[in-house]
C-alpha cells in the first residue's frame, strides 16, 4: 500500500510538472474571440494565437500586442472569402504615443483568386529583412507594447481571422537560403484513394491535419476548407487538386472557379504562379467531365529566404512568397469552390526534403532558446515545431513554475520514503 502510495505521489508530481510545460497557444483547436475596442487604452492584449471575429465598418478598433526587443512580431488579417466587390481593411501598428510603426491594407493584394479571401500583413523586425518593404519608425524596433489598429472604412460587418506569432532572433549564421531547383515548389502527385474522404474544418485554428497522400474530397459550394500540413527546416510542402475527381462521371452545371491557396504558419499566402504547369485556380467548364488540375507549393522552408533579394530566374516562386517562406511548423491549405453544386474532388499533398535542426535562437541576452520538441509530420518524416511564440517572460515563469513543483514532488518523494522506511 505504501509503494503504491508513492507511486501516486510520483504520478501527480509528474502531472503536475507537465501542465507547466510552456505550450504554443498558436496551435489551439478553438480560436479565441477576437475583442477590439474603440479605445487603444482600453484594448485587449492578444497573445500569441488565433482569434476570430468582426470588424465593424467606421472607426478603427484596437487591441494590444507584446514582444521582447530582440523579437520579431508579425500580426496578419485574413477576411472571410467573399466574391462581392473587395472592402480595403486597414492592419497597422502604433506605438503607444499614437505614432504608425507600420502599414497594410489588403486592397494592396485585392483578393486572392484562389481563395477569395482578402488578407494583409504588418511585422515588426529587429533586424530589417526583405520580408518588409517599410521599415518602421524610430522607436518600434525596441518596443515591447504596441497597439494593433484594424479598420475597415465602409462596407457591412466583416468576419476576420487574426493571428498573432513573435520569432526570437536566432544566434549564430542561418543556413543559406533556397537556391536555384530548391524553390522550385514539388507536385504532388495523384494516388487512387477513393475509399479515404477527408473533410476541411472552416477556420485557421481548426485546421483539418493532412500526412502526404491523396484524399477523397467533397468540395463545398462557397466553403473555405481549411487543412494544415507540419513542414520541418529543409522541407518543401506541394498540393494538387484533381476536379472533379476521376472515374466520378461529375460534371458541374455551371461554370465553376475552383482554388487552392497555400498559407505560411504566419498566415500569409505563398502561391507561386503555377507548379509544372499547373495553376492555383481554374474555372470548371460547365458540363464538362474531364478534370482540372490545380497546384500549389512551397520551397525549401530556409530561415534566410527572409533576406533573399528575388526568386531565381526559372523559378515560379514569386519574391514575397520566397521571402515568407521562412518559418517551420504548420502550413495550411484552403480550398475553395464558387459554384453552387458540391464537387467530387482529389486532394493530394507532398512533403519533399530532410528535415534540419534549422537555426538557434536566442534571447535578448544572447542566451540559447531551445526550440519546441519536433512533431511528426508525414510517415517517416519529422517535422521541427513552430519557433516559440509565449508572450515576453512567459515562458520563465513556467520554468519557475515548474521548477517549484519538482522541488515540491522532490519533498513529497522523500517524506513518502520516510514514512514507508519507518513503518516497515
Amino acid at each position: 500500500m505504501r509503494r503504491r502510495q508513492i507511486a501516486t505521489t510520483a504520478l501527480l508530481c509528474a502531472t503536475a510538472l507537465a501542465s507547466f510545460v510552456p505550450t504554443s497557444r498558436a496551435e489551439d483547436a478553438t480560436p479565441d474571440v477576437l475583442v477590439l475596442s474603440a479605445d487603444p487604452g482600453a484594448a485587449t492584449t492578444l497573445d500569441p494565437g488565433f482569434y476570430t471575429g468582426g470588424v465593424p465598418a467606421g472607426d478603427a478598433r484596437y487591441a494590444k500586442v507584446e514582444r521582447s526587443p530582440s523579437e520579431t512580431l508579425v500580426v496578419s488579417l485574413a477576411l472571410a472569402p467573399s466574391v462581392a466587390v473587395p472592402v480595403a481593411v486597414t492592419l497597422e501598428l502604433q506605438l503607444p504615443d499614437g505614432t504608425s510603426c507600420v502599414r497594410a491594407t489588403t486592397s494592396a493584394t485585392d483578393v486572392d483568386p484562389s481563395s477569395k479571401v482578402q488578407s494583409a500583413v504588418v511585422a515588426i523586425e529587429p533586424v530589417p529583412t526583405a520580408r518588409n518593404a517599410a521599415q518602421p519608425a524610430p522607436g518600434c524596433v525596441t518596443a515591447t507594447q504596441l497597439i494593433l489598429g484594424v479598420q475597415a472604412p465602409t462596407g457591412p460587418l466583416l468576419d476576420a481571422t487574426l493571428r498573432v506569432t513573435t520569432e526570437p532572433r536566432i544566434a549564430g549564421r542561418p543556413d543559406p537560403a533556397a537556391a536555384g531547383v530548391g524553390q522550385l515548389p514539388p507536385l504532388a502527385p495523384t494516388l487512387n484513394t477513393t475509399g479515404r474522404p477527408v473533410t476541411g474544418a472552416p477556420s485557421y485554428a481548426a485546421a483539418t491535419s493532412l500526412d502526404a497522400g491523396s484524399y477523397a474530397l467533397a468540395m463545398q459550394p462557397r466553403t473555405l476548407a481549411v487543412f494544415r500540413v507540419r513542414v520541418a527546416w529543409g522541407q518543401q510542402v506541394g498540393a494538387s487538386l484533381e476536379a472533379p475527381r476521376a472515374g466520378t462521371d461529375f460534371a458541374p452545371p455551371e461554370d465553376t472557379e475552383v482554388g487552392l491557396t497555400l498559407w505560411n504558419p504566419q498566415l500569409v499566402p505563398i502561391n507561386p504562379d503555377t507548379v509544372a504547369t499547373s495553376p492555383v485556380a481554374a474555372t470548371l467548364p460547365a458540363n464538362q467531365t474531364a478534370p482540372l488540375r490545380l497546384a500549389t507549393g512551397s520551397p525549401t522552408i530556409e530561415y534566410a529566404n527572409r533576406d533573399e533579394p528575388g526568386p531565381a530566374p526559372d523559378s515560379a516562386v514569386s519574391k514575397p512568397a520566397l521571402n515568407w517562406a521562412s518559418v517551420p511548423g504548420w502550413y495550411y491549405l484552403t480550398v475553395w469552390s464558387g459554384g453552387t453544386s458540391v464537387i467530387p474532388t482529389r486532394l493530394n499533398v507532398v512533403v519533399t526534403g530532410v528535415a534540419s535542426a534549422g537555426p538557434t535562437y536566442a534571447d535578448s541576452t544572447g542566451t540559447p532558446v531551445p526550440q519546441t520538441q519536433p512533431k511528426a509530420a508525414t510517415p517517416g518524416q519529422v517535422s521541427s515545431a513552430t519557433p516559440r511564440t509565449d508572450p515576453p517572460g512567459r515562458p520563465w515563469r513556467q520554468l519557475g513554475l515548474s521548477a517549484g513543483v519538482l522541488a515540491l514532488g522532490v519533498v513529497a518523494g522523500g517524506w513518502s520514503l520516510l514514512r514507508w522506511r519507518h513503518g516497515r
